[in-house]
């Protein structure tokens, strides 16, 4: 019984960063990534590989980073979140699931869903319960090591993501404000939604 609950865990995981990735492809196409997705693509600009790829390397180089720095190892989940986001973005981007919006309208439209399912794969990852990602690792390492609170640890890194981003020559438009404001509130709604969920079942 343990050991198919356990699998519907890593099934449960897998499907959260399938639907991150996706999130993430849409708020590309809509000009609005979050700040770690805004590092990646400046990052990309020196590189002759996928975004995908890139996203595994910057990946690898958080946990080494998170190791090095912060004594924090990695877990399966870690692994997991550093391998498959890579590999379903590029399969999402090569796909061209989520193409270049034609107008405002529809990139309003596409910025707002790919807020909604980007939160949506976070809250079903985290709800797995089988540990953090690279950048959910590097936010506890930062609030460990200056002795922050987690909130503001986590707007110093996104911080970070986005002047290394800036720095490597990808521009900062209103898409990737709106996202960063978004992600959290809409994130910390869902997993309201979702526990009120299991709460009403249990009982």
């Amino acid at each position: 019984m343990q050991t198919i609950k356990y699998i519907w865990r890593l099934m449960q995981a897998v499907f959260g960063l399938a639907l991150l990735a996706l999130g993430l492809a849409m708020l590309i196409a809509a000009e609005g990534p979050d700040p770690w997705g805004v590092f990646l693509l400046g990052l990309q600009r020196f590189l002759p590989l996928t975004l995908g790829v890139v996203a595994q390397i910057g990946g690898l180089g958080l946990i080494i980073l998170n190791v090095v720095w912060g004594r924090r190892m990695p877990g399966l989940a870690t692994v997991m979140s550093m391998l498959l986001v890579g590999w379903f973005l590029d399969l999402f981007l090569a796909r061209g699931i989520a193409p270049e919006p034609a107008s405002l309208p529809v990139q309003i439209l596409v910025l707002a869903s790919g807020i909604l399912i980007f939160s949506t794969g976070i809250v079903t990852y985290v709800r797995a319960g089988l540990g953090e990602g690279p950048v959910e690792a590097m936010m506890f390492v930062l609030s460990k090591r200056l002795k922050l609170p987690v909130g503001r640890a986590k707007v110093l890194q996104d911080c970070m993501f986005v002047v290394g981003g800036l720095f490597l020559g990808t521009p900062l438009r209103l898409g990737t404000l709106i996202t960063a404001f978004s992600v959290g509130p809409v994130t910390g709604w869902l997993l309201d939604v979702f526990e009120r969920r299991s709460n009403v079942k249990s009982g």
